[in-house]
Formats: C-alpha cells, structure tokens, sequence
C-alpha cells in the first residue's frame, strides 16, 4: 500500500477580497439595512429630479432656490449620469455599493499598514469598528450609514487616498491628489477640509526629519499638487461665487445653521448618548495620546515613525502621534530611510 503520510497538504481555503467584502456586506444590509429615497437624501433628490426633467419642481421654491448657487452640483451630476442609465433606485444602490466597497477598502489598507505585523484581521477589525460606529467626532456626524450620502462618496475617496500614502508616500502621492481631487467635485466642503488635512499631513512628516521618509521636495509637491487638484471641484461646485462675494449677517447665519439646518450638530443639548460617548472617547484619547503610556517611540534608528494629525471638530486639537513599526532589515526592499505607518486623516 502507498505511504501518503508524506504527502503534500492542501493548502487552507483563503476567500477572495470580493468574497470578503460580499459577506460583509450582506452582513451589514441584514444588521443596518438600506435606506434609499428617504432621511437626508429627500432634501436632494428633488434637486436631481429637476436636473433631469426641468418640468418636476418647476415652481418649487426650495429648488429654485439652488439654480444661482448649488454646493451639491458634482454629486447630482453623477448621479444624473448614472440614473439616465440605469434608473434612479439602480443607480442609487450602485453607487452605495461601490462607496461601501472603497471604504472598507481603504480603512483595511490603511490598518494593515499601520498594523503589517497582525496582517488581515487588523484590518477587518477596524472595518467592523467603522461599521457599527455611531458618531464618527464630536457631534452627530456618521462615519458610515446604510444610505448614499455625497460626504459618504468623498469620505471613500479620502480613505484610499490615506491608505496610499501610507503604504508608499512616494508612490501613493500621485493616487491621493487624484482621489481628493474626485472628493472635491462630489462633495467640495469635504474635499476642502480633506485637501487642508493632507497638506498639514505632509507637512508634519517632512518636518518630522529622519522620524519619516518624506523629503522636503515630496511633501511641498504633494502638498502643492493636492491644492491644485481640488481647484476644479471647488469651481464647478461654488461657481458663479455671487453668494460666497455678499455673504451672510451673523444673525442669519446663526439661525440657518444652528437653529434651521443643523440643530443636531450644533445644539449639544440635543445629542444622544452615542453622541456624548463619542466625544469622551476622543477626549480621552486626546489624553493618552500625550500620556507618556499612550505613546509608543520608536525604539531603533531603523524603526519607522508615524505623524499624522487628528483634527477634532469643535475642540480642535491638533494631534502629533508617532506609532512606529518595525522596518525590514536591510538589504530586504526596504529603504535607507524608514517609512510612515499611520496618518490619522478623520475629521
């Protein structure tokens, strides 16, 4: 009889990405659900539905009220483009299925290469954190929800961008700058926000010295390149600039965007408790992040540091946290200079 006991062993069954990001899909539809046609999508879809057929909310006030000044045009533009394809219901699930497939993406890139030594499941326990957060900062706005937003579609081009210049910020440059370029022509506030967050990023590692591998030449480029590539947005979207020119009376401002618009972001008595717990726990990392147990030096001359800002909406606070990790030993691809393993990039 033949001896099979030196045989050669199968190897482990290892799903696909797409396998992956299927499961944890269907797993976050059968937990969240899908919202489509309702909650902040109700207030634009009108806007689209005029975009396509100029007849449909001719003598809406609240629409026309958009056709000198409208923040949301790139956004309705792409969704005007799909939904003359395939539908409005369609193209809304498209798109969202998409958004969730690049954020997911990006947030498990960006963990693995802060974390390369625990591989994957860094990654999809940070996918899970990202999932079921209730408060993404101080205040009542979302890191993800089960609707496609426009901050939604920006925040999934930010977080590739982040995840590429992590990984590589000689290579992934390039991609960050075309990706926060996207961000700003569908969403231009965020795209803005976005650009102002990077530059400061690449800025803090060139200032970082031997702490990182980003010269001085890469990070003013990158820096330079990224305010140029969210110029088109900002154009297309805030163009003819006749509104932004007058401006607003302090008074009117105040009364559209606290007491009319945003109540729930700007009124604190009016936060739920996941709203509060939220902003103890960016508090309190605040704290530990400047706790001499909180942090975590590099140890060696080889050994890779990390900058990166955690801007916190509200309070402020500019964060400068180094969290090294290990780099490969010489002579196996690495560099004579260590890399940069996290860029905290949320705002």
């Amino acid at each position: 009889m033949e001896d099979r006991g030196d045989s050669a062993v199968r190897p482990a069954f290892s799903p696909s990405p797409w396998m992956v990001g299927g499961l944890i899909l269907g797993a976050y539809w059968t937990i969240k659900g899908y919202h489509s046609l309702d909650g902040d999508q109700a207030h634009r879809l009108p806007l689209l539905l005029h975009q396509l057929d100029p007849r449909v909310f001719d003598a809406d006030p609240f629409v026309r009220s958009f056709d000198a000044f409208n923040p949301h045009r790139g956004s309705l533009w792409l969704l005007g483009g799909a939904s003359r394809l395939v539908g409005l219901s369609a193209a809304l699930t498209i798109l969202f299925i998409l958004t969730f497939a690049a954020s997911i993406r990006g947030i498990g890139r960006l963990t693995r290469a802060a974390w390369p030594e625990h591989g994957s499941r860094a990654g999809l326990v940070a996918v899970g954190l990202f999932l079921i957060a209730k408060a993404g900062n101080i205040g009542t706005n979302h890191l993800f929800e089960s609707m496609l937003l426009d901050r939604l579609m920006g925040l999934a081009l930010a977080w590739l961008a982040a995840a590429a210049v992590v990984e590589d910020p000689r290579r992934g440059w390039r991609f960050s700058v075309f990706a926060l370029g996207l961000a700003a022509v569908v969403h231009p506030s965020l795209g803005l926000q976005l650009a102002l967050i990077f530059a400061g990023t690449w800025l803090v590692w060139a200032l970082a010295g031997g702490g990182t591998s980003v010269p001085w030449r890469l990070a003013i480029s990158a820096a330079a390149a990224t305010g140029l590539a969210i110029a088109p947005g900002l154009a297309l979207n805030l163009a003819p600039f006749g509104s932004l020119r007058e401006g607003l009376s302090p008074e009117k401002f105040w009364l559209l965007t606290v007491e009319l618009q945003s109540p729930q972001h700007m009124l604190p008595h009016l936060w739920r408790m996941p709203q509060w717990l939220a902003a103890g726990a960016y508090l309190a990392l605040a704290i530990l992040a400047f706790s001499p147990k909180g942090r975590r030096w590099p140890e060696r001359p080889d050994e890779g540091g990390a900058w990166g800002f955690l801007p916190c909406r509200c309070t402020r606070i500019p964060l400068i946290h180094p969290c090294g990790a290990p780099s490969p030993p010489r002579g196996e691809g690495s560099s004579d200079r260590p890399t940069p393993r996290l860029a905290c990039v949320l705002s």
